[in-house]
């Protein structure tokens, strides 16, 4: 079929792919006559392609890609060259680059080009199969170009035409037929960059198709889970939540419209990976975290996680650590007066279902820090009975994190104490002060003090107790912490020591006396030598250069 000048042009390339000689391709060939697929589709050649090797695949594209005509003459010539084509487009589409997209594409386009020439001619279809569809999607899916995802959803769309196109035609079974790895592709790629509402319209378009041909055709291979579902629902724009109604009532937006089409092909269709988890439900919860009655929407999604959990006990359903924390949080940002006893609340509740032996849902240090924040927030606005109630919530929780079970307090939950006494007690009374006192001094024997907590201990303490607690005689003095007091906090461990606007170098060397009271041994050093250390301009007594 082909003329013998070009047959041994052929021969000659063959031996040099299989040397990896890519440049001798470049220097010796480039074929212009007319090849026939028989060609394409020997074994050598065949065998090239499949070794994947760069000089392979890459002389095999530069052919392909500068034919002219390309004759069909039988059956098991066209297969075999659509089998490399689709060796060569599923290279290209692992490349993650825009090459590989590119070439991927062009590939493809060129066999829609010889389909289209077979059928004018009458002869055996240039068939495109789900390989080259699923290869060019791949491509432009792994690709970073800014236009990617429009161009995987073309890819998916031409897919669905062909599909439709080769049914009506003909009885029997399609060639081409979009199944779940399709969908989930095109799907996921979207997903990555979820900036406007006209993205998350074609997303929702595509999920829409995917649903409606699993419930019409039975023989669609589907690839639903709950990972797709959760990708959808973290990359839903916030702005796009419908208006949430001031009845507390749980809102059916589009999120949980995706959760209950989730729980509806687990439940009613039988698909096990899309069986709701508490992974799935923590992205609910995210979600509603910050939205419009946030408190009320997190605090009834938990409440019907537990449900579920005590319906099927399922530990894939009951909520870990981060459900509640998130909760928490939520409430900590919110301007409801109750928050402090809701986040009691639900602090207790996530206590006693650790000690029930859910070890998922153990309190952390975090936890208890966010109850902390919810009782120190309450507002200065709030009555007294509110204070008194949020001091309480903030009292208990603090207890329950000195359990051995539990981790220790940390610096944040110290600051965190000391600010609920600032906010929530009365000021000069009796038991805020000794509540401040018992609670530095406790600090400072756990190690715990950094400048968060000495800055509220300033606004909780009077200016005489502040003065008697730390020794110095203005909070203006205090400018790097000693060792000793912050031996614990996170990142510490350093030396550390405190230095007086004037100059003077307090010693580090402090200890409690008697375990109550706390003082400073001071020295004095002159200004000038203090100046001439080199590398410790923290020690010029705070003034700037």
């Amino acid at each position: 079929y082909c003329a013998p000048a070009a047959m041994a042009t052929a021969a000659s390339l063959r031996y040099h792919i299989r040397r990896n000689a890519q440049g001798i391709l470049n220097k010796h060939v480039r074929i212009t006559s007319v090849y026939s697929i028989r060609h394409f589709s020997s074994p050598s050649s065949h065998l090239a392609v499949s070794t994947g090797s760069d000089a392979a695949v890459h002389s095999f594209t530069s052919q392909f890609l500068n034919r002219a005509n390309t004759a069909v003459h039988d059956h098991q010539s066209y297969v075999d060259l659509v089998n490399q084509c689709n060796e060569a487009m599923s290279y290209w589409s692992k490349r993650n680059d825009k090459s590989g997209a590119i070439n991927c594409q062009a590939i493809f386009d060129r066999m829609e080009e010889l389909n289209t020439q077979s059928q004018a001619m009458e002869q055996q279809l240039f068939a495109i199969n789900n390989d080259s569809f699923n290869s060019l999607i791949s491509a432009w899916c792994e690709s970073e170009e800014p236009w990617s995802a429009h161009k995987a959803n073309e890819a998916l769309e031409k897919m669905e035409e062909a599909h439709a196109k080769n049914m009506s035609a003909s009885a029997e079974a399609s060639s081409v037929k979009p199944n779940g790895i399709s969908y989930n592709m095109v799907i996921q790629k979207w997903c990555q960059n979820m900036d406007d509402l006209s993205k998350w319209n074609i997303v929702d378009k595509i999920m829409e198709r995917y649903i409606q041909r699993f419930h019409l055709d039975d023989e669609f291979e589907a690839a639903f889970d709950s990972q797709l579902f959760i990708a959808m629902i973290n990359a839903y724009p916030l702005h796009r939540t419908s208006r949430i109604v001031e009845t507390g009532q749980f809102p059916v937006d589009v999120p949980e419209r995706l959760h209950s089409q989730m729980e509806s092909l687990y439940k009613d269709a039988g698909v096990e990976n899309c069986k709701p988890s508490v992974t799935t439900y923590n992205a609910l919860l995210r979600y509603y975290s910050d939205r419009a009655r946030s408190p009320w929407l997190t605090s009834r999604l938990l409440e019907r996680m537990y449900m579920l959990y005590s319906k099927y006990g399922d530990e894939d359903m009951a909520p870990n650590a981060d459900s509640y924390n998130i909760v928490l949080e939520t409430l900590a940002k919110s301007k409801i007066t109750a928050k402090a006893k809701m986040s009691g609340r639900t602090l207790l509740r996530m206590a006693r279902f650790y000690v029930d032996g859910h070890e998922k849902a153990k309190p952390t240090v975090s936890s208890f820090n966010l109850v902390l924040s919810s009782a120190v927030s309450t507002g200065p606005e709030a009555s007294a009975t509110d204070k008194r109630i949020a001091f309480r919530v903030a009292s208990i929780a603090f207890k329950q994190l000195q359990n051995p079970i539990f981790d220790s307090p940390n610096s944040e939950t110290y600051g965190l104490m000391l600010e609920a006494c600032a906010n929530l007690l009365p000021f000069g009374s009796r038991k805020r002060a000794h509540v401040v006192n018992a609670l530095f001094h406790s600090c400072v024997s756990e190690g715990q003090v950094d400048m968060f907590v000495i800055d509220n201990l300033r606004k909780a303490a009077s200016t005489c107790d502040f003065n008697d607690l730390t020794g110095l005689d203005n909070i203006e003095e205090l400018k790097i912490l000693p060792s000793d007091w912050s031996r614990n906090v996170d990142g510490g461990g350093k030396d550390r020591i405190v230095v007086s606007t004037y100059g003077e170098v307090a010693s580090n060397e402090a200890s409690i006396v008697e375990g109550s009271e706390k003082s400073f041994i001071k020295q004095k050093y002159k200004s000038d030598r203090t100046m001439e250390k080199r590398g410790q301009k923290l020690l010029r007594g705070g003034r700037s250069d």
